[in-house]
């Protein structure tokens, strides 16, 4: 009877233990064509996402992989961002200190900006629907209005600008990466309203995403943690481990997800469990390098960049990226 009653509860568990135990992978992996280094991906409305890679901006069909173009002759590409309205798209092109303007509809290069010093993170921000840029070495914002393709505003941010992300109520917080916290800027006046202190908790923010509903920042640090900054007090209500070198957070909404895509080869999954309340899930193995990501929040597939680096480094003292090898990895 005892063995009886114990098989019929076990039936009963067995679908909630099997869905207990899957989790995401990595389910996919499509080959791009060029070299060199990477930085940020962008997915875009449709079936396109953007991957910036060396001088280029591969844009591939995100279900198949297939590349659907190649906006090339760019220089040290970091990110890409889409103006649907518009049609345009932005990337930031970091050694040439300024932002390539793209149609979206043939991925043809229409203008060229001038920012600050190497512009790296970029978004669009819908409030005041203009085109933001962090710039790396000279400590700045840049605010672009895609209409006219002219800069607005600079903002002196105080520090090395990594990742940028909108309240949409006029508000833009940006991680500042050598200073361990983040800028609070009012996009009306395009000025520094207040700084929010991640130190000890958190070393050397980079990447970056916002829960609009809670009013929650989700801020991957250098020091392999994911800090929780609840907007309003501006408080660390939560400080969880996640893999090392941290360079990409995104969180859907839907799925109450936070996810942080890190260099050691794992990508941290985080659930909110109500009340700012926190869970992180087993990491998901990757590839040693996959440190950015991009969330198609419908599908609620992760896209990663990584190639294979040469175990020694050159004459110049650096690591160089084994030819060929570049590629995208699916999560889901």
């Amino acid at each position: 009877m005892k063995l009886l009653k114990f098989s019929l509860i076990a039936i009963m568990l067995l679908p909630s233990l099997l869905q207990a135990q899957s989790r995401m992978k990595v389910v996919d992996s499509f080959s791009l064509q060029g070299d060199g280094w990477w930085d940020y991906l962008t997915s875009g409305p449709d079936n396109k996402l953007y991957v910036s890679h060396g001088d280029q901006v591969n844009v591939i069909d995100k279900k198949t992989g297939k590349e659907l173009a190649a906006i090339k002759d760019l220089s040290g590409v970091h990110g890409i961002a889409l103006d649907v309205q518009s049609g345009k798209g932005f990337i930031s092109n970091g050694r040439e200190n300024d932002v390539v303007v793209f149609d979206t509809k043939n991925e043809q290069v229409r203008s060229k900006i001038k920012t600050g010093n190497n512009p790296d993170a970029i978004i669009f921000e819908p409030m005041s629907k203009t085109i933001i840029t962090g710039n790396g070495r000279s400590n700045s914002l840049s605010v672009i209005d895609p209409v006219t393709m002219k800069i607005k505003a600079t903002i002196d941010i105080g520090g090395k600008p990594e990742a940028l992300v909108s309240d949409l109520e006029g508000n833009i917080y940006v991680n500042i990466e050598d200073k361990s916290e983040i800028a609070i800027v009012d996009i009306k006046t395009f000025k520094v309203k207040g700084r929010i202190k991640l130190l000890p908790a958190g070393e050397g923010p980079t990447g970056l995403a916002i829960d609009l509903k809670n009013k929650l920042l989700f801020v991957g640090c250098g020091n392999a943690k994911l800090l929780v900054v609840q907007l309003g007090n501006n408080s660390i209500i939560a400080n969880i481990s996640i893999g090392e070198d941290c360079d990409g957070v995104a969180y859907n909404a839907q799925s109450q997800t936070i996810y942080a895509s890190c260099a050691d080869g794992t990508l941290s999954v985080i659930k909110q469990t109500g009340n700012n309340k926190f869970q992180a899930e087993k990491a998901v193995v990757t590839v040693k390098g996959a440190r950015t990501l991009a969330l198609d929040e419908v599908t609620n597939t992760i896209y990663l960049s990584v190639a294979n680096i040469a175990d020694k480094k050159n004459d110049a003292g650096r690591y160089d990226v084994i030819p060929g090898s570049f590629k995208v990895l699916v999560v889901r």
